[in-house]
Parts: structure tokens; C-alpha cells; sequence
């Protein structure tokens, strides 16, 4: 688990960041390239297609807002835009 981030899965998930950002509603995406695929490991030669899960969980993640001090004001808004995202 990691408690600090609320992380949520779509193959849509740029779309659903531009969708959130235009609603101000920040967002981030903290792992988008899976680590065999990172400048670090090249000299291992591991090439796209070597881990086909960690590929689609860099491609599909999204970090929603979260913090200590967010209001379930602030819970509704995320929540509304992204139900309001998914129902187009």
C-alpha cells in the first residue's frame, strides 16, 4: 500500500487528466515509465514487451488529489468531475 497517493486505472487516463486539470482539479502521473524501460537499466537490454503488466500500469495509473486536509467539499468536486468524465 501506499498511503500518500490515491491512485486510480483507465485506459483513459489522459484524457481524464486534461479533463480534471480543465476542471482545476490537479492530478499527476509519478510512474510513467516503468522501471526495466528507465535510462538507468538500459545496459540490462530489456526492451518494451519484457513486462507487459508494468508497461499497462505506467500507461493507465492516475494520482488523484489527496491530502490531510481535504474537505469532503473537496472529496465531491474530484468525485462529480470524474463521474461526469466517465458518463460523456
Amino acid at each position: 500500500h501506499v498511503y500518500h497517493l490515491y491512485v486510480v486505472r483507465t485506459a483513459r487516463r489522459d484524457a481524464l487528466q486534461a479533463a480534471l486539470t480543465e476542471a482545476r482539479i490537479g492530478t499527476l502521473i509519478h510512474y510513467p515509465v516503468p522501471p526495466h524501460l528507465q535510462e538507468a537499466y538500459a545496459h540490462l537490454g530489456l526492451r518494451e514487451g519484457a513486462f507487459p503488466l508494468a508497461e499497462e500500469l505506467a500507461r493507465t495509473c492516475l494520482s488523484l488529489p489527496m491530502w490531510p486536509g481535504m474537505t469532503q467539499s473537496h472529496v465531491a468536486q474530484v468525485a462529480g468531475a470524474i463521474r461526469a468524465f466517465f458518463s460523456k
